[in-house]
């Protein structure tokens, strides 16, 4: 603590010098979050809007780790006044990568807030920091992942349906005996046309599994 006020308090007279609404919630109390956002409000025929910071209103965390937490907070607002309006409307998009540089950017942030206050960085201020970059790392690399296992998917499939029609060709160049007479439809088939068939029939798979994904994505939000 140094003056009359602690760490934390420290934290809430900046934000409010930055015209900021401070607000503590009791629901963010169950799970401990703190948030920036922006307030919009319907009134006597008009709109009201501000940007909020809410902290929970009951929490474990220390004084010091409250204001590491709020400082944090702060950060992205200083990060925003700095945006161009295109790069703005890109911090609010749901790309991962941008969240995780602006995440990035915000700690920063709040190591100089922390810094300007005196409020000394300890290893808590690195934990915090860690512990909130790791979800969207580890979503980063789970979209990799993702989009790795489906780039593999394509090749995988392009290789059976080719094999699938080269093997067919090969059985009527080879005269292979036809149990139930599919062979004789490929009777005038070359190896070329294996090629473009199974092109064809690969790119009708891939569309339909793209359209498959979008509808079970649409399903899924609905419930």
């Amino acid at each position: 603590m140094i003056g009359n006020k602690n760490y934390k308090e420290k934290i809430i007279d900046k934000i409010k010098n930055e015209k900021l609404e401070y607000k503590e919630s009791f629901n963010k109390s169950l799970i401990n979050q703190y948030t920036y956002s922006w307030k919009i409000s319907y009134k006597n025929d008009n709109y009201d809007g501000g940007i909020l910071i809410i902290a929970p209103k009951y929490t474990d965390d220390t004084i010091l780790e409250q204001a590491y937490k709020l400082a944090h907070e702060l950060g992205h607002h200083n990060i925003n006044k700095k945006l161009s309006s295109i790069m703005m409307k890109l911090s609010q998009s749901n790309n991962i990568l941008i969240k995780n540089i602006i995440e990035r950017k915000a700690w920063k942030e709040a190591k100089n807030i922390c810094i300007e206050e005196s409020i000394p960085i300890q290893q808590e201020f690195y934990l915090i920091k860690d512990k909130c970059l790791n979800t969207y790392t580890n979503s980063i690399k789970n979209g990799v992942r993702c989009g790795f296992n489906y780039i593999l998917h394509i090749f995988i499939s392009y290789y059976v349906i080719l094999m699938f029609f080269y093997l067919i060709c090969k059985g009527v160049n080879d005269n292979i005996n036809d149990l139930f007479g599919i062979l004789n439809y490929f009777n005038d088939i070359d190896i070329k046309s294996v090629y473009m068939l199974s092109k064809t029939t690969w790119i009708m798979y891939i569309i339909w599994s793209v359209l498959r994904g979008i509808y079970m994505k649409q399903e899924s939000t609905k419930r």
